[in-house]
């Protein structure tokens, strides 16, 4: 008999004795258990009494007799017996911290959160530093001010200076025997304006925070959880000078070897006059101030007869940057110097008359100041008995 065969005469005994054969199922993975810290939460936000829902799970922490500290940046979830907490605390992404104990330095705690929050859960108690002394605990999650001020404008070019005029030529001959005056100078050419300044940063937002202040607890709490300053705007670039003016020619000399034909001495050419000095172009604007951070959010819960007014909470966005200061405006050109008149024994050449000065540039507008942040939510609410 073949293997085929024996199978189904084996299948048909059985079910002949009155059993049922079922084929077999892949397995299929439990679904994943919620975390304890993720369970908390949710409880929490549902006005429940964790403590009794999760009596279970709370029982298998560790003692308070176990006591170990933070890794150097915090993430995810951390079960401890008792946590011993630092003066500062870094996180790197969310953080929910259960621990039966807690145990803060001299009454402070400084998260840098990075605008991540931080959830801890003391399930029995919380104590500061000074054991037995009814303290102030702090915990502080402010936006840590490190945005990047605007960068400030580039620096406007420089006038070309003005070429000068070209000379008048010289008499040669009795025949021609006055000088020619000399050409103007050319002006000189304006500077270019300063580059404005870029916008600085938004100041860093606040992390948020969700406490649960134990049973029994005799201190007064604070937790500030504030936006950071925006950074300033950069500073406009000043403009760039006008560039000075050209010289004047000179004029062209008389014939100096003797009497023009008529009789008489020539003349001397004119110098040309001086090129206009150029004009200085006005200075960038001032970059615009980043905004201030946000305001994190947080969230205290605390039992009954504990008194809510020793609970107090910050959560104000940060102030607006500061405007950047607007660029210099350039200078303005000097004036060419006028053209020396050309020799004459009779009558020499005039001087040519001096360009002008350029006007000067005007100074960039300032950056306005950036808008604050926004403030967090702020709640304390009472567990039910």
């Amino acid at each position: 008999m073949t293997p085929h065969g024996f199978s189904r005469v084996a299948a048909a005994g059985l079910i002949a004795a009155g059993l049922t054969v079922m084929a077999a199922q892949p397995a299929v993975a439990a679904p994943a258990h919620p975390s304890l810290g993720t369970q908390i939460t949710a409880l929490r936000a549902q006005g429940r009494d964790w403590h009794q829902a999760l009596a279970g799970r709370l029982a298998a922490l560790p003692s308070v007799s176990v006591t170990r500290g933070v890794p150097a940046k915090l993430s995810g979830e951390l079960l401890a017996g008792t946590l011993q907490l630092p003066a500062t605390i870094e996180l790197s992404g969310d953080t929910t911290i259960v621990a039966r104990r807690v145990a803060f330095t001299d009454s402070a705690l400084r998260i840098v959160s990075h605008g991540h929050a931080l959830r801890l859960y003391p399930v029995e108690s919380a104590s500061s530093g000074r054991a037995g002394i009814q303290s102030l605990i702090t915990l502080t999650a402010n936006g840590d001010g490190t945005a990047q001020p605007g960068q400030a404008g580039f620096q406007g070019q420089w006038g070309f200076r003005g070429s000068s005029g070209s000379s008048g030529q010289d008499a040669y001959d009795q025949w021609m025997c006055d000088g020619t005056d000399g050409s103007n100078g050319q002006p000189g050419g304006d500077g270019t304006p300063g580059g404005d300044g870029t916008a600085g940063n938004t100041g860093s937002s606040g992390g948020g925070l969700s406490y649960e202040i134990p049973a029994g607890s005799q201190d007064s709490w604070r937790f500030e959880s504030m936006g950071a300053v925006g950074a300033p705007g950069g500073s406009g670039g000043n403009g760039g000078a006008g560039g000075d003016g050209g010289q004047g020619g000179r004029g062209g000399n008389a014939y100096m070897f003797g009497t023009c034909y008529w009789g008489f001495y020539g003349w001397g050419g004119d110098g040309g006059d001086g090129g206009r000095g150029g004009n200085g172009a006005s200075g960038g604007a001032g970059g615009t101030g980043g905004n201030g951070g946000n305001g994190g959010d947080v969230n205290v819960t605390y039992h009954p007869g504990f008194n809510p007014d020793n609970i107090q909470i910050v959560t104000d966005g940060g102030p607006g940057g500061s405007g950047g200061t607007g660029g210099a405006g350039g200078g303005p050109g000097y004036g060419g110097w006028g053209g020396y008149g050309g020799a004459s024994y009779e009558v020499p050449g005039a001087y040519g008359q001096n360009g002008s000065a350029g006007g000067g540039g005007s100074y960039g507008s300032p950056g306005s100041t950036g808008y604050p942040g926004t403030a967090g939510s702020q709640s304390k609410t009472e567990l039910p008995d």
